[in-house]
């Protein structure tokens, strides 16, 4: 829920539901998953977000060796497992491309499929190698690096957002340069690589060569609050400045006027399927706290919202799934910002609320 990552991986078949509705809102969003099945895999929303059905090999027919095809996640090759594979892949869609097969019974092994903006990796076989360990480990390295995508700027709500700050020497003499970032008051901003001077401010010394360039990068959330806010980044050579930018962020709504906003939408416009998620919406709109069980359920009901839009065939309801999709984000991420810093008496009050 932290809101940095867009990549997901899970291990393991058994997903609670609101879990398995989450992921797939957010694969569709355009975040990736590399999905590692265990077991039979039964569930719909699984199979929608894979293109795959998880079944058990028959006895007879597994194998040790696998073949790793070659195409869009790397050049392929032999590799040979520790145990027999005991599941395989049911192909279910023809826009699912398999990527690794047993080498006899040519049964999939793994499989790719794109789902909305994201990319899904379905892998069925025990991570245990006896040979082709390595090309394995590329292969899902690949997968990394071709899901990964930017996907946190397309929405207006979460505001949590990747900073890049380049700084190149362009004079005729190695250089130190001082680079300052001013942010907001009411804003944050962490993950600084690398990471800044210490004491006040937000600084560092960049030392450059001729024609030398390097990257500072950090993530700046904002706060849910309408306004706006400038980000200024200022470089100076000793005591002279030599450069500075402004970076301006307008924030129009917040996000229960978002929830309003979408529930008229749909009252007016919907049809029967995406007015069930009125319901839901209702909820989130009736609830005036802000704390930590709030926001869980919050999101909770974000999920079910978007899930039952997205189920509409009607044309407005592509722009409203993807409007609660930025709704589910950002009551994600205001809740691990609210139970980030809770101590073990609090994180144990709070589930047995939860509970309640």
């Amino acid at each position: 829920q932290k809101g940095e990552n867009n990549i997901n991986i899970v291990f393991g078949s058994l997903l609670a539901p609101y879990l398995q509705k989450e992921l797939k809102e957010r694969v569709s969003r355009g975040e990736g998953l590399i999905y590692i099945a265990d077991s039979i895999l039964a569930d719909t929303y699984m199979q929608e977000l894979s293109g795959v059905k998880v079944r058990s090999l028959p006895a007879v027919q597994r194998e040790k060796n696998i073949t790793l095809l070659p195409g869009l996640l790397g050049s392929g090759g032999s590799a040979v497992l520790l145990a027999n594979c005991k599941l395989m892949l049911e192909v279910l869609t023809a826009d699912t491309q398999v990527v690794g097969e047993t080498k006899i019974g040519k049964k999939p092994l793994l499989a790719y499929h794109e789902y909305g903006r994201g990319k899904v990796l379905t892998i069925c076989v025990p991570l245990e190698w006896s040979l082709g360990g390595d090309m394995f480990a590329r292969m899902v390295l690949n997968a990394v690096n071709l899901f990964n995508q930017e996907v946190f700027s397309r929405s207006d709500l979460a505001r949590v957002m990747p900073m890049e700050l380049r700084i190149k020497n362009n004079t005729s003499a190695d250089k130190v340069f001082r680079v300052q970032e001013i942010i907001p008051q009411t804003a944050t901003a962490y993950g600084f690589n690398p990471q800044p001077l210490s004491g006040e401010g937000i600084k560092w010394d960049v030392n450059l060569k001729v024609n030398e360039e390097k990257v500072i990068s950090y993530w700046l959330q904002l706060p849910d609050a309408i306004g706006t806010f400038d980000i200024k980044s200022e470089i100076y050579n000793g005591a002279q400045k030599v450069d500075q930018a402004l970076l301006t962020f307008e924030v129009v709504q917040k996000v229960t006027d978002r929830v309003v906003e979408i529930i008229t939408e749909i009252n007016v416009n919907g049809d029967t399927q995406a007015k069930k998620a009125i319901a839901p919406l209702n909820r989130i709109r009736n609830r005036g706290k802000d704390d930590a069980l709030t926001l869980l359920l919050n999101l909770d009901d974000a999920i079910q919202a978007t899930d039952l839009v997205g189920k509409s065939t009607i044309e407005a309801a592509v722009l409203w799934r993807q409007q609660l999709q930025n709704v589910m984000m950002a009551y994600a991420r205001n809740l691990y910002d609210k139970i980030k810093n809770l101590g073990p008496f609090e994180l144990s009050a709070f589930g047995s609320r939860f509970q309640e």
